[in-house]
């Protein structure tokens, strides 16, 4: 349905643009002072009209207006040639329209100076005829209008066609949320607020003041599905009026008071506050709902949306709607708080996009990026954003958060670097100091057999529906990790997944502080007793990177594999350049080196800004490695070794330089643990960074520990298995290297 539907407004939206140029002697306002088509005013215009088209078909379906009301008009004008022109129909019937029913849509404007032929209207009217909106739901709508704003018109060879520009909202990073995620999010912040389901549940005047915005809209899909479960909640405060009414009736009879007036009377209070419920759809547009899009198309689909809803509500009052465009739905940057043309971005701006056919281009788009980047770095707004560069879900959940009052919700689809990434630690502080996570739940897109959630998105990619309150902090909070795709449940089963409380593991806040102490990120643990035997591996030990008078490591990255590539030759000339792939556990001698540097050269590149005064340094030592690229689906996902001495590590080996002999060969055994290796999976996606290698818990032995001493000498067999590590057998073994000691066929190893 939606497709059939998406490709019937994209055509006529082509044919009506067409339609206008075709005419332009009576379309005089598309063209500036210089005869040069204005695209923008074009777009404009056929999308207005196209959105007051569509609102009085759907007021069609419901009854609003009487059936069949455009196709009369087009009937009688094709039968009478004396009548109106249809567009001199249309123009009489959207005033009409406006009287009655109100609407910024329908406001006098550019819109009705456009002049299309009959032919066009014509057969547009019996297309809309083939659409049936009484039978469209939120989700249908919701994603045909949000491909349907990927595109827009463009102009090629005089001949106007949809195409994909530098404007869509894919390049902005914009997505259709689909229904499902929609439902949780609202269900489980609005939803319990209305239902009473944390406490008493509310009175209509105890929500007077209750404000939803949606600082992204788009077409409006979680404004839509807050308008539902507002519209419901009215619903049920007058049904609940109504029977409190008749309760008391019967009371006032049992006490003798029949006279119709005097029950009457005794009944106002009820009588009038039914009375003014009955036209909620007003209260929830003027009063509950707000929305801001940078796309002023995308703007007014969403009011579109809202008034289609509200109408199918009113029409038993004679109220009108409200007007929401440009007042409750405003066309903006919700993350600056101002229109696009906002002279505050003017100071950080390089390049002057007045020009219209500038505008078009990437030069003038990457302006615009880089300008607003440029103010929401120097805004005061934003003080928790971290290292790195601005990103737009960290910016949002900042600029949300904070126009919360105390007990406010906040209900997102985020990237999961929102839990798990160092440049969001200070989000994640603000989340749990100044208030507390209801619910965090983090799936991957791509579900196995085929499904997936977001289409336009890869299926590997992982999203975060996070719900938070602020105001006062909580011990702990709901959360779920399904990251594998076989375990991910598909879109049209999710809701009762969720709805199974034994699914949600509860988090105590506290946990996070001593898993990852520098960052609070979150482990992505796959059941309650992974998170229970995380939780006794850190009880005891301290983390790999806290450091101490005895023990202080530090991973290093030496060579980089790009930036120091111009050192690399594959003659064989000069040192070996290790690579992850060239190690596994205990093995330095896993694969062949593609690539060496000559000594001079890398000794040059490892010493930095040092003077070379023939000191001894790093490369010339063992030292301990392990791979940074590695995924928590791998068999094994830390792989630890010695490396010899004599080698250059590229920075896909992390290398440790501060740890010698026996503590050395300690550490890599611990790395190469199944415990650790338990631990690691719960942290990272395709990297083990020394960010999250120092936020390991570590047993900090030393000699004389029985465990100790019975690793170290098993650790010297497994990595010592060539005569290049002869220095540190003996140094460790006390006695001379010997092949036939160390373990190298499968079996002893």
């Amino acid at each position: 349905v939606d497709t059939d539907y998406l490709n019937f407004i994209n055509e006529w939206r082509e044919r009506l643009a067409q339609d206008i140029l075709n005419n332009r002697k009576d379309n005089w306002w598309v063209l500036d002072e210089n005869g040069r088509i204005q695209l923008n005013k074009l777009r404009a215009v056929v999308q207005r009209v196209l959105d007051r088209l569509v609102v009085i078909r759907f007021a069609e379906d419901h009854l609003i207006v009487p059936p069949s009301t455009l196709h009369g008009m087009a009937e009688l004008r094709r039968s009478n040639p004396y009548t109106f022109s249809l567009t001199q129909f249309l123009q009489q019937f959207f005033r009409r329209f406006d009287q009655d029913h109100n609407s910024a849509l329908f406001a006098s404007g550019l819109a009705d100076e456009a002049t299309f032929s009959d032919d066009v209207l014509d057969g547009l009217i019996a297309k809309l005829y083939e659409a049936r909106y009484r039978a469209m739901t939120a989700d249908i709508m919701g994603n045909t209008y949000e491909q349907y704003l990927g595109k827009t018109l463009v102009l090629r060879d005089n001949a106007i066609h949809t195409s994909d520009n530098l404007e869509t909202r894919k390049k902005q990073g914009s997505y259709y949320t689909p229904q499902v995620i929609v439902r949780y999010l609202v269900d489980n912040s609005l939803g319990k607020l209305l239902s009473g389901e944390e406490a008493d549940a509310p009175t209509a005047a105890e929500i007077k003041n209750l404000r939803i915005i949606d600082p992204a809209c788009g077409s409006g899909g979680f404004l839509i599905y807050a308008y539902e479960l507002l519209a419901n909640f009215y619903r049920g405060e007058i049904a609940r009026l109504e029977a409190a009414r008749q309760v008391r009736y019967e009371e006032l009879v049992a006490e003798g008071v029949t006279m119709p007036f005097d029950l009457q009377l005794q009944l106002t209070h009820f009588s009038e506050e039914i009375e003014r419920l009955q036209h909620y759809p007003r209260f929830i547009l003027e009063q509950h709902l707000y929305g801001v899009d940078l796309d002023p198309q995308a703007a007014e689909i969403a009011t579109v949306n809202l008034i289609m809803w509200a109408m199918a509500d009113q029409r038993r009052s004679d109220k009108r709607l409200p007007l929401i465009l440009n007042q409750n739905i405003k066309v903006g940057n919700a993350l600056i708080g101002a229109p696009p043309n906002d002279p505050r971005l003017a100071e950080h701006a390089e390049l002057n996009t007045g020009d219209p056919v500038l505008a078009e281009g990437w030069a003038a788009q990457k302006a615009r990026i880089e300008a607003n980047a440029r103010y929401l770095k120097a805004a005061p707004d934003y003080s928790r954003q971290g290292r790195g560069d601005t990103a737009a879900h960290k910016l949002f959940l900042e600029r949300g958060y904070d126009l919360l009052k105390n007990g406010g919700r906040l209900a997102f689809v985020i990237p999961s670097g929102i839990y798990s990434d160092l440049g969001t630690k200070q989000l994640r502080q603000m989340l749990l100091d100044e208030g507390k996570i209801n619910v965090l739940v983090s799936i991957t897109n791509g579900v196995s057999g085929g499904s997936i959630y977001f289409s336009d998105i890869h299926r590997s990619f992982k999203i975060t529906m996070l719900i938070a309150e602020k105001g006062l902090p909580s011990s702990e909070f709901k959360a779920i990790f399904k990251i594998d795709p076989r375990d991910v449940p598909k879109p049209d089963d999710l809701l009762e997944f969720l709805s199974d409380k034994n699914h949600l593991m509860s988090l105590k806040t506290t946990s996070l502080k001593r898993f990852s102490p520098d960052s609070l990120s979150l482990m992505e643990f796959r059941s309650t007793q992974d998170y229970e035997i995380a939780e006794k591996i850190y009880a005891d030990w301290p983390l790999l990177g806290d450091k101490d008078i005895a023990w202080d490591i530090q991973f290093w990255r030496e060579i980089d594999m790009t930036n120091d590539r111009r050192l690399f030759n594959q003659t064989k000339s000069g040192l070996a350049l290790y690579e992850g792939k060239m190690i596994h556990q205990f093995d330095a001698d896993f694969a062949k080196p593609r690539f060496w540097i000559e000594e001079p050269k890398g000794r040059k590149r490892a010493l930095r800004s040092q003077d070379d005064n023939g000191q001894e340094i790093d490369y010339q030592r063992c030292r301990i490695g392990y791979r940074d690229i590695a995924r928590s689906t791998d068999q094994r996902t830390i792989i630890s070794a010695i490396l010899p001495p004599n080698v250059f590590a590229g920075n896909t080996v992390i290398v440790e330089t501060k740890t010698k002999a026996t503590r050395m060969l300690y550490l890599s055994s611990v790395l190469n643990s199944f415990i650790l290796d338990f631990i690691i999976r719960y942290k990272i996606g395709t990297h083990v960074s020394m960010f999250y290698a120092y936020q390991l818990p570590v047993p900090r032995l030393t000699a004389g520990n029985r465990y100790f001493d019975a690793i170290v000498p098993r650790a010297t067999r497994l990595s010592c298995t060539t005569a290049v590590f002869a220095p540190l057998w003996q140094e460790v073994m006390g006695s001379s290297w010997d092949a036939k000691l160390v373990a190298t066929d499968s079996a002893t190893r």
